[in-house]
């Protein structure tokens, strides 16, 4: 079984500067324009969103807590983990707006000074979203080794040898 990541949320309209622009949208357009898709996938059951790089409303994606905290976790009921796009964080900002998860966690701002000055409620919150995120994957409450891909393996085989296109996938994208 596999979990889905949702991504990038929110306002990625280009790639083109896209740790530099900011997109700016008044509360209702959001609701109305913007975030239905989004709705719809954590209604479905969405494991993981990806925030991304650029800014909305003068925050970076990352670090808004706005958007992360308040709209898609409290608002739109998501239970899920919000990991970074890759080297998309800015600061240690980003955990305290909602960010569960720093991708490739080597700029330091997940580190553990930069954890320990989070309320521990916060913290919590961080590791729980994350572990039962994983927990609802079958892969990860079955695993089996021919087909397990986790922390300290040698995946490239399965991520470069592996062939996921079957007649069900091929009809299914027509």
């Amino acid at each position: 079984g596999i979990g889905a990541v949702l991504k990038h949320f929110v306002l990625n309209q280009q790639e083109t500067e896209r740790s530099k622009v900011d997109s700016v949208v008044d509360e209702r357009t959001l609701w109305e324009l913007y975030y239905p898709p989004f709705e719809a996938t954590v209604g479905a059951g969405v494991s993981a969103v990806m925030c991304s790089y650029n800014f909305v409303n003068g925050e970076q994606a990352c670090e808004n807590n706005s958007t992360l905290t308040v709209d898609l976790k409290t608002r739109m009921g998501f239970q899920g983990w919000v990991m970074s796009d890759w080297d998309a964080l800015q600061s240690r900002r980003a955990a305290r707006a909602g960010t569960d998860m720093d991708q490739p966690g080597t700029d330091g701002f997940f580190s553990e000074e930069a954890l320990a000055t989070l309320p521990p409620a916060r913290l919590d919150d961080m590791a729980t979203r994350v572990l039962s995120g994983m927990a609802r994957i079958p892969a990860f409450r079955e695993p089996r080794p021919e087909t397990s891909c986790r922390a300290g393996c040698n995946c490239s085989g399965l991520i470069y040898n592996t062939m996921a296109t079957s007649d069900a996938h091929l009809a299914l994208a027509r």
